[in-house]
């Protein structure tokens, strides 16, 4: 089997947003808001107004808004992506889940 790694172009919007509606539907148990194909269209307008992506987009928002860290849940496959973007495991991290109940 042969993979290619490359960074992710407006040509593959749809696709990483249709992995990302999966696993949060399917994986999580989770339901995004609107139907898959709204989810879809909202990805697709969203990319269209952030071409370079959202990791480095949210970290500067953070940082112009003095916020003192940054959170993602990984799955087990990112965990390495995000290490290399700089986050770091943290110990004691709680969290309430306002979209369950």
């Amino acid at each position: 089997m042969s993979v290619t790694v490359r960074r992710a172009g407006v040509e593959d919007i749809t696709a990483l947003a249709s992995l990302r509606w999966t696993r949060r539907v399917d994986e999580m148990d989770e339901q995004p808001w609107g139907s898959r194909a709204e989810y879809l269209d909202s990805m697709r307008q969203w990319w269209a107004t952030h071409p370079t992506g959202m990791l480095g987009f949210v970290a500067e928002l953070a940082r112009t808004e003095n916020c003192g860290y940054l959170a993602v849940h990984p799955s087990p496959r990112s965990t390495s992506f995000y290490e290399r973007c700089g986050y770091a495991t943290s110990e004691g991290l709680l969290e309430l889940r306002l979209d369950r109940r």
